[in-house]
């Protein structure tokens, strides 16, 4: 069996999921390597000034997905990731919420499958946090099987162990407009005790879907 890959800007990564033991873990090994490579290319430590921020202020970097990374294609700032198959996103100006460009990710009528873009920030366990993302249908022909996408936020020690973790609804495709963007978003977090950093990702499971997903205007608030 094709092992998936990790995509991390500048490196790849496979993991081998043999058994759904493994499978269960696939998240916490996605955590480690992600911090790996953060902390290799001076990611997070180029943000630990920014930890809090003005309250009100988006703490993510390209929210928008304005600014590319070197391949052109993908969203700088921003590490994309698959599990069970291929990530397969663009940019795009075909359809927009903020700026010139969104994000298009294309659902593969795969089971079981999960991809995703995750943004690791600093973050402090006396503080409330915020998180939301906009999404919209592509024009085009769209099956949205039984797929949904969900927000999830993993909180981190220092060393990269997970110490909890935090989910929004699930949104299914089939609630997604060809005119109007939704928002999903998960409200008034609370790191738990020791949180250093925490993954703040969107997660797209297309349990049999096909065709594309915009996204636009993710947000992280601090309270």
């Amino acid at each position: 069996m094709a092992q998936p890959a990790v995509t991390i800007p500048g490196r790849a990564y496979r993991l081998d999921l043999r058994d759904a033991a493994m499978k269960r873990q696939t998240s916490r090994l996605l955590i480690v390597l992600l911090l790996s490579a953060a902390a290799g290319s001076g990611e997070t430590a180029g943000r630990s000034g920014n930890t809090l921020g003005a309250e009100g202020a988006n703490l993510l970097l390209n929210p928008s997905f304005e600014k590319p990374d070197h391949t052109g294609r993908l969203p700088a700032d921003w590490v994309v990731f698959a599990v069970d198959g291929t990530a397969r996103m663009r940019l795009t100006s075909e359809d927009v919420l903020d700026g010139e460009k969104s994000l298009a990710v294309r659902m593969l009528p795969r089971r079981g499958m999960v991809v995703g873009i995750l943004s690791i920030l600093p973050v402090e366990s006396s503080f409330r946090y915020d998180f939301s993302v906009h999404c919209k249908r592509a024009s085009r022909r769209f099956s949205p099987g039984a797929g949904y996408i969900q927000l999830v936020v993993e909180w981190l020690d220092g060393s990269g162990k997970e110490l909890a973790r935090s989910q929004s609804r699930r949104l299914p495709l089939a609630h997604l407009s060809r005119r109007r963007w939704k928002k999903l978003e998960i409200r008034r977090l609370r790191p738990p005790r020791g949180a250093r950093n925490a993954n703040f990702g969107v997660q797209f499971w297309p349990e049999g879907a096909r065709g594309e997903v915009y996204v636009d205007r993710a947000v992280v608030l601090v309270r």
